[in-house]
């Protein structure tokens, strides 16, 4: 998770910038061959050289230098609700795009399952009475119907500090538990972010618990 502050920033958009540059050399020199001759030493010999009829040349191609792009997320219910309303107000147009996932989850923030759905609903108020807007009512799973998921994290330590914060609140009922199945996520993929967009999506990491950045090359 990354903490707040211009290192992270920095660090995230001239990785973006290395991986470019790194590859473009790549495509440029190409791995050396024949034991490690250099291009000096493996030109052609004068006497092999044969003069051909000039005609028509194709343009030389450009060398195309694969994208850079960041991931961010995972995100499930209401918190990837919340995230892609985060990113529309960055206008990111084209460049925003998103992949499904699945992950095996570690922990979560939950309401135990309550006895009706009368009673979640009931509970689900109190909770936005309290501010608490990021929650999941489970119905599709016998075991976990009509619990209240109030997040998902990777780590139990992310997990306990969305526990506090629900504390704070004024919410009692949650707790923290194991999760071992998988659930499918979305993470968010910006193309080209640039450091100015690259500043703001670190900001707005913050404000998601649980939640990574992460520098790959666009597929």
């Amino acid at each position: 998770m990354y903490r707040a502050g211009a290192q992270p920033v920095r660090w995230l958009f001239f990785l973006l910038l290395s991986a470019n540059a790194a590859f473009a050399l790549f495509l440029y020199f190409g791995p050396s061959q024949g034991g490690g001759e250099t291009p000096v030493q493996q030109q052609i010999s004068p006497e092999k050289i044969k003069v051909l009829a000039q005609g028509p040349q194709a343009p030389a191609k450009p060398v195309r230098v694969p994208a850079a792009c960041v991931e961010w997320g995972p995100f499930a219910g209401n918190e990837m609700t919340r995230a892609e309303a985060a990113l529309a107000a960055l206008a990111l147009g084209e460049r925003l795009s998103q992949k499904s996932v699945e992950r095996a989850v570690g922990y979560w923030v939950y309401v135990p399952p309550l006895k009706t759905r009368q009673d979640a609903d009931r509970k689900i108020g109190e909770l936005k009475a309290r501010n608490v807007t990021d929650y999941f009512l489970v119905q599709d799973s016998p075991k976990w119907r009509n619990a209240i998921s109030l997040g998902i994290f990777s780590t139990l330590e992310a997990a306990e500090n969305r526990l506090a914060e629900l504390k704070e609140k004024g919410v009692k009922s949650a707790i923290v538990g194991e999760r071992a199945d998988l659930v499918k996520h979305v993470m968010f993929v910006v193309r080209e972010p640039g450091e100015a967009i690259t500043a703001k999506l670190v900001e707005l990491q913050k404000k998601f618990p649980g939640s990574e950045l992460a520098a790959e090359g666009c597929n």
